[in-house]
């Protein structure tokens, strides 16, 4: 942009318009984006902006936005998010909807990011991972045919030459229960009581606090997490975030104990993975973990990985990486994902964009 327009923060209410849409209208209600008359198709053969005007609404419940769907009450219409556990089953085995819905692998990794900074314990990190219920959280997401796959690591399988299991975390580790491993998450406790005794206060007196984003699922999946925690006597509060929520949790003296969060991939490289979760100069380090005894020697594992340019050589690295951040768990790695949407009858060009994790926006037209 040119150095007139750079407003920082500011920039994002008022974005310079470059493409062949701009914006109309931006609200707490509304993002309205129309035509920018100064584009042209003859300059930009890659674009394809098939509507006349895009409207994204904010802020709706999202059982209403379901049963907008469901009822077929907006032909022209996409769900965005995706819709509710509760209401898969009505979408995806309704012939009805047979040919306006997909369910299908993501290339997102979920996990809860410790913030080590507030949480420097390993024991009462490794305790959380062991003791959280994935299968009650799995089950309620709809199973593996909907909630995808427990993780083994930081890293997607649909990365391909860059995936391994880590044998740490997930299926294939030794300690790994998918109901919650209390026994060996007491004992990791219990040496935390001696070996970092204010962490293990701040965990089970003062309480942990977790940082989400706004959904109607949290009523459900809340006492699933902090019943599975409080088995072995950590208890756990959640800040829910309505509105920035990255905005907020990338801020370091916002960020509280715990983030959830979810990271793909930019392109088919763990380059793109490994050194932006867990270095310091990347762009989406929510494990504040530079002052972890671990740090340094990872760190510079990862600049020879960056530089490595034999792809096996490379490819081998990162996982080895990635095994190293999970036995220092500086994330709680919870599963990979699977991805639904919904669309109106009147939307057409639907598909799913697998390197970016979601429908082909620019597809998308009106029939």
């Amino acid at each position: 942009m040119q150095a007139k327009l750079d407003k920082g923060d500011a920039y994002d209410l008022r974005p310079q318009a470059t493409g062949p849409y701009k914006i109309a209208e931006n609200t707490t209600n509304q993002l309205k984006l129309v035509r920018n008359p100064k584009w042209s198709k003859a300059s930009d053969s890659i674009r394809t902006p098939y509507p006349d005007e895009v409207i994204m609404k904010f802020g709706l419940d999202e059982q209403v936005i379901d049963q907008v769907f469901l009822n077929d009450s907006m032909w022209n219409a996409v769900n965005f998010g995706g819709p509710l556990p509760a209401n898969k089953d009505e979408f995806f085995q309704s012939d009805k909807f047979k040919d306006r819905r997909i369910n299908t692998s993501d290339p997102y990794s979920r996990y809860l990011a410790f913030n080590v900074k507030k949480m420097p314990c390993l024991e009462i990190r490794q305790a959380m991972y062991l003791s959280r219920n994935s299968k009650a959280i799995l089950d309620y997401a709809g199973g593996t045919f909907f909630g995808g796959t427990y993780s083994t690591g930081s890293i997607s399988p649909l990365l391909g030459l860059d995936y391994s299991p880590t044998k740490v975390v997930g299926p294939g580790s030794p300690d790994f229960v998918a109901t919650g491993n209390v026994a060996k998450a007491q004992e990791l406790m219990d040496k935390a009581k001696t070996s970092c005794p204010a962490d293990y206060k701040h965990a089970t007196v003062d309480g942990l606090v977790i940082d989400v984003s706004q959904s109607s699922t949290l009523q459900d999946t809340i006492p699933i997490n902090t019943a599975a925690w409080a088995r072995v006597g950590i208890k756990v509060t959640y800040n829910i975030i309505k509105s920035g929520y990255y905005s907020t949790v990338l801020n370091p003296a916002k960020q509280n104990d715990l983030s959830n969060s979810g990271w793909g991939a930019d392109w088919a490289n763990a380059s793109t993975v490994i050194p932006e979760l867990f270095t310091l100069e990347g762009g989406f380090n929510l494990s504040q973990n530079g002052d972890d005894p671990a740090y340094k020697e990872f760190k510079a594992a990862v600049d020879v990985a960056m530089k490595t340019t034999d792809r096996a050589k490379q490819a081998a690295m990162w996982k080895a990486l990635d095994v190293k951040a999970m036995e220092r768990m500086w994330i709680l790695p919870t599963n990979y994902g699977k991805s639904q949407y919904i669309w109106g009858k009147g939307v057409g060009g639907a598909f799913f964009w697998q390197p970016q994790g979601t429908l082909a926006w620019g597809k998308l037209y009106i029939k």
